[in-house]
């Protein structure tokens, strides 16, 4: 319905914002919600495309208080589990984690992340969080998908960071 209707949306695109601007609004975002500075684990696709989110954290981490503490990477066209790399991040323990693979690695990478909670049964607390989050974003994006900004509005009211209150 908007799109092409530049009368009524003047500065509407159908391109995507840069990276490090995507970057600054996440890093915003963690700010707010660990006021005292965060840690987190990124896990990126090895390509250019990856890397402009890893240099963006490294370029604007430290003004939001955010410390990188680990970093994995996966090769474009992996088309395995990144088992290895969820359980560096699980090690490490963030308090954020950033997810950039491409297409199917999405759901491989969330996969992996259940894997980490069922090898970690005692920690109910990880589970409840990761179930919670998981069924968030099942909920916002199942039957009619929401526009790309107001899907991350919603997700971003609903979400709360593992060890926010």
């Amino acid at each position: 319905e908007e799109w092409g209707d530049a009368e009524n949306y003047p500065w509407t695109t159908g391109a995507l914002i840069p990276y490090f601007l995507e970057v600054r609004a996440y890093l915003a975002h963690i700010e707010e919600t660990f006021p005292d500075g965060a840690t987190l684990g990124l896990f990126h696709v090895a390509n250019d495309f990856g890397a402009q989110y890893a240099d963006a954290l490294a370029e604007y981490g430290a003004e939001h208080g955010v410390t990188v503490v680990d970093t994995q990477t996966i090769d474009a066209l992996d088309e395995g589990q990144p088992t290895a790399q969820v359980n560096s991040i699980a090690r490490n323990a963030p308090d954020v984690i950033l997810a950039i693979p491409l297409g199917a690695q999405c759901g491989r990478f969330l996969n992996e992340l259940e894997n980490a909670k069922a090898a970690n049964p005692g920690n109910k607390e990880l589970a409840n969080w990761l179930d919670a989050q998981l069924a968030t974003f099942d909920k916002l994006y199942s039957g009619k998908r929401p526009r790309y900004l107001d899907g991350y509005s919603k997700l971003k009211e609903a979400i709360k960071p593992w060890g926010s209150k």
